[in-house]
């Protein structure tokens, strides 16, 4: 996606599986995603990363739902999502994330609930990375979070904090 797109999912399911080109989901230059209600997007077996949104946002929200939007990237050879310059993934409680790995660079952010975060296929020696001024909001739910590295520009706050 690029130049201003949007993709809204509601009750929807989209698998990408066994990309041969690069990433699973892309977003460029103000794109951004958003899902709503019981939505899903799984992203496996990538040859980069599952999800890699560069200047966009990626949002699960909930409005009179039960249950939230999931989001998942497993057996990516690079992150399970890497999120560059100034891109936000802003997750609301009741949704889900699932991911083997976490990027951020460059001014992006991120709030995150109930999220699973462990097992980094790609060649950082972390789970999570925060670097050149990032910000991580862990806020709730969050049952499985691996190792973390953040630089000195980068914070945390919620349940996981920078070493």
């Amino acid at each position: 996606m690029d130049s201003g797109t949007s993709l809204f999912l509601f009750n929807s399911h989209i698998l990408s599986n066994n990309n041969k080109l690069l990433d699973g989901f892309n977003t460029n230059t103000n794109a951004n995603i958003d899902l709503d209600k019981d939505s899903s997007i799984t992203a496996k077996i990538m040859r980069r990363d599952g999800f890699n949104i560069e200047n966009g946002l990626l949002n699960l929200f909930v409005f009179f739902s039960p249950t939230g939007p999931k989001l998942e990237a497993i057996n990516n050879k690079g992150h399970g999502m890497f999120l560059v310059n100034e891109s936000k993934l802003d997750m609301a409680e009741l949704s889900s994330l699932v991911l083997e790995g976490l990027k951020l660079e460059d001014g992006s952010a991120a709030n995150i609930y109930n999220a699973k975060i462990i097992n980094n296929g790609n060649t950082d020696t972390s789970d999570i990375s925060l670097e050149i001024a990032t910000r991580a909001n862990f806020v709730s739910g969050n049952t499985q979070i691996g190792t973390i590295v953040c630089d000195g520009s980068s914070f945390t706050k919620g349940q996981v904090s920078c070493p």
